[in-house]
């Protein structure tokens, strides 16, 4: 398939190409430069922090996906099914049919380190999605996820020769860096057994985005710099796409050796480019251009070093842990096998011995497959897991003035004690070895008052990502997911019973234990009730990944057997995000428990409204930014590119989308586009739109965001001459303005002031004069609380911007 490269390629190209109905036409080296609507790097959608640095061609494939109306989920899980078809039918041809059909699978799928249970989630539910996990007719397929690092060092330990080294000892340890395409991961193991082969991580894993896709971003950049951005944007999309793929990624990509070692400088050759410089003796110039070792060392170092960096970071951390440094660092994943990217790691770590497999660009692919012979936690080559996040709980804990902030100090009438309100404890942290045989317990007391309260029992996990967690509730520490129990009303009278402080109410005790396995790509949670498991759920997430002009949502939907007595439901939050009916799925279990449910939260935001109302700020800071430096059509762009999530996410009237649009006018009126500014002013200013925030803050104050809407209003009715119009809006923004404060404080605000002095101009004007236009300082700059009341205002000119003063209700 594809070309003659493709016959002896170890991996196929992560490339999709579709019909513009959305419909899969090629994939992987099918895909040519001529194809339009192709997708590549898309992978890195999965991670927000990927999309967060991702480059050109990354934002290409965003771009295309919105133009498709496909998430990132949708198009691996298309790419997904593709490989797994044209997997089964190459068993099939060398098996036969009758054969694979009579055959059960276990499918092992890799992760790279560094993603978030968010990106792990979504790449599972993506795998789902394209069919691998469906049932066959001989059994269920086994699923299982692996670390890529662990599945590269799996393999490379045999490969590489690692069990023939006479000076390898239990207790050393060895560094397994796998650089890829988009995610270089690094994860080190301490040997602790040699027959059978037995790995501990000594150390947290680490990773970063300087994969082989950062040095393609590097070279475009280059060949833009050279020939001009006016000429490389001019030339056609397939000659771009034949010059990467010719002269850069199976040519100098590949080959370069560094600026001392030959090869050291390539040709490149640009189909209709045309030197402005004549060639020698007056001969026509040509389309070839040298990248000298100057500009090949420009493209590889910073990305090289950044590998670098990470390895040292990786060694050093092992020599603190294991008092003596690695025995080896082994180099795999395609980007390993770049000569560059080996020279430098052995020049710079001369002491410890650089390995690199033979075929290290599918060691991963093979390391996987020996994971799948693995079936139980007893037979795992590596033992335990050590956390890149702190998991904890929060709640009340008994005073101590030596530990907590007199903040958290409350009395507590149950226990006639003094308490800390929102403490965590965390039963595990950042840097913690985990078992994969032994979970992590959370133990719970719960009071109740009466049976019926047995069926509502919740608490939530909070994760964090600092080395050292916070003790009290804190920015810093998020929600990860929320646990609902129902336990059985009848073993109320079981549990032990105590009295107030206050010798009022009785109460009861309930205690049981929540037990967490963790592992790359996977959570496990168990309940126990005096040592009897009552249920369990496999951790899942409903995930939003951000984009600058684009949100896509996901849940992740796992596949378990069907139960009687126990059911889980795993769904957003309807008042996060509007969902109206939650999925359930059935979950294994057993005992007392009637239901078991995991109601999520976003580990990469606080919640799909809060995102979409962060994200049109930040797109009408930017705009707003663009038009004080006269860049409006630029800044009208970037608003109506935003206006269409915001409306589809937070409805036609809320806030937000009201305020870009209050803006998209101010940028249309400053390019004297005013009646089109008219259009939208009058649409956003009835006070009806604003009402529901009103009610909420509980006050009669009129919302500033309308009066700033006004005033823009007036000032457009000003410049095209209607005064009488002007007028009656500056009436009806003068009632406005005196509502600030409370009764009579308004007429004492400076914008009152200033609204006097445009009244006696529109008055001045209307006679048949005019004046001088007077300045009037922003109403958006008046800052806003939580709940929405005005605090302060800053006076300034009208074109001045500032954007850290939006920060207004994220609640509205």
């Amino acid at each position: 398939m594809g070309t003659a490269r493709a016959q002896e390629a170890d991996k196929v190209p992560s490339k999709i190409c579709y019909d513009h109905g959305g419909n899969v036409l090629k994939w992987g080296y099918m895909v040519t430069p001529k194809d339009r609507l192709q997708a590549q790097w898309f992978k890195l959608l999965l991670s927000e922090a990927a999309m967060e640095q991702g480059g050109a061609r990354v934002e290409e494939t965003k771009s295309l996906l919105r133009r498709l109306n496909k998430s990132p989920v949708d198009v691996v899980a298309d790419y997904l099914r593709c490989l797994w078809l044209h997997a089964i039918d190459v068993i099939e041809l060398a098996l036969t049919k009758i054969a694979v059909d009579n055959m059960t699978f276990r499918v092992v799928l890799t992760l790279p380190a560094n993603w978030d249970h968010s990106a792990q989630e979504l790449t599972k539910k993506a795998a789902i999605q394209a069919g691998i996990t469906a049932s066959r007719s001989r059994g269920p397929t086994s699923f299982r996820t692996v670390s890529e690092p662990e599945a590269a060092a799996l393999a490379a330990w045999k490969e590489a020769g690692m069990r023939w080294r006479p000076d390898l000892k239990l207790e050393d340890a060895f560094v397994v860096c796998d650089a890829g395409g988009g995610t270089v991961d690094l994860i080190s193991y301490t040997v602790k057994s040699l027959d059978p082969l037995k790995l501990e991580m000594c150390v947290e894993p680490t990773g970063d985005l300087c994969g082989a896709v950062y040095l393609d971003e590097r070279f475009d950049s280059t060949i833009r710099t050279i020939v001009g951005s006016s000429v490389y944007d001019k030339l056609d999309t397939e000659i771009k796409a034949k010059v990467f793929e010719n002269d850069w990624e199976f040519s100098g990509k590949r080959k370069y050796n560094g600026i001392s070692k030959p090869p050291n400088e390539f040709q490149v050759d640009i189909p209709g480019y045309k030197p402005k410089k004549p060639g020698l003796f007056g001969k026509r110039p040509s389309s070839t251009i040298t990248l000298k070792s100057g500009h090949m060392n420009a493209i590889f170092q910073p990305v090289v070093g950044q590998i670098v960096d990470l390895v040292r970071t990786q060694v050093t951390e092992v020599q603190d842990v294991m008092g003596k440094a690695p025995k080896a660092v082994l180099l795999v994943g395609g980007f390993g096998e770049n000569n560059f990217v080996l020279d430098q790691l052995a020049s710079t770590f001369s002491q410890v011995p650089i390995q690199r497999p033979m075929k290290a660009w599918g060691a991963i692919s093979r390391g996987a497959v020996i994971k799948g012979l693995s079936t139980s936690a007893e037979t795992e080559t590596v033992t335990n897991f050590i956390s890149s996040l702190s998991y904890g709980v929060l709640h009340d804990s008994h005073f101590n003035p030596y530990i907590h902030s007199s903040l958290d100090k409350y009395r507590c009438p149950l226990k006639g004690a003094d308490m800390a309100r929102n403490q965590f404890t965390w039963y595990l942290r950042r840097g913690e070895s985990v078992s994969k045989l032994q979970p992590v317990q959370y133990p719970w007391l719960m009071n109740v008052r009466s049976p019926s309260e047995l069926c509502d029992i919740h608490g939530t996990i909070w994760v964090s990502g600092l080395k050292i967690p916070p003790a009290r509730l804190a920015s810093n520490a998020r929600k990860l997911c929320k646990i609902h129990c129902n336990f059985d009303e009848s073993i109320f009278f079981d549990l032990e019973e105590k009295r107030a402080a206050d010798r009022g109410a009785m109460y009861r005790v309930l205690d049981y234990t929540l037990n967490m396995k963790v592992a790359a790509g996977e959570l496990e949670w168990n309940i126990y009730w005096r040592n009897q498991q009552i249920g369990k759920a496999k951790y899942a997430i409903n995930s939003y990944i951000f984009s600058s002009t684009s949100l896509f949502a996901a849940a992740a939907s796992p596949s378990l057997p069907q139960s009687p007595s126990v059911k889980a439901r795993l769904d957003m939050d309807e008042t996060v995000s509007g969902c109206s009916s939650p999925s359930k799925w059935p979950l294994d279990s057993e005992g007392m428990t009637e239901n078991l449910e995991l109601t999520t939260w976003n580990s990469l935001a606080w919640s799909n409204l809060r995102v979409v109302w962060i994200t049109l700020m930040a797109r009408l800071t930017m705009a707003r930014i663009k038009s004080a430096r006269n860049e409006h059509n630029e800044a009208e762009t970037i608003i109506h590119t935003g206006l269409p999530i915001g409306v589809r996410n937070l409805g036609d009237n809320h806030l937000g989308v009201l305020l870009a649009r209050t803006w998209l006018a101010r940028i249309l009126f400053r390019q004297n586009r005013y009646e089109e500014a008219e259009e939208i002013l009058i649409s956003v200013i009835p006070r009806h739109k604003y009402e529901a925030s009103r009610r909420e803050n509980g006050d009669h104050v009129e919302h500033l965001d309308r009066m700033q809407a006004l005033w823009f209003l007036l000032e457009c009715y000003q410049s095209q001459g209607k005064i009488e119009e002007a007028i009656q809006i500056g009436d009806e923004l003068w009632e406005a303005v005196h509502t600030i404060g409370g009764e009579g404080l308004g007429a004492q605000h400076v914008f009152s002031k200033h609204l006097n002095k445009k009244r006696e101009q529109l008055l001045f004007e209307r006679g048949g004069s005019s004046t001088e236009s007077i300045s009037a300082p922003k109403l958006e700059q008046f800052v806003f609380d939580r709940g929405g009341s005005s605090t302060k205002s800053i006076s300034a000119p009208d074109d001045t911007v500032c954007p850290g003063k939006i920060t207004k209700s994220l609640t509205a």
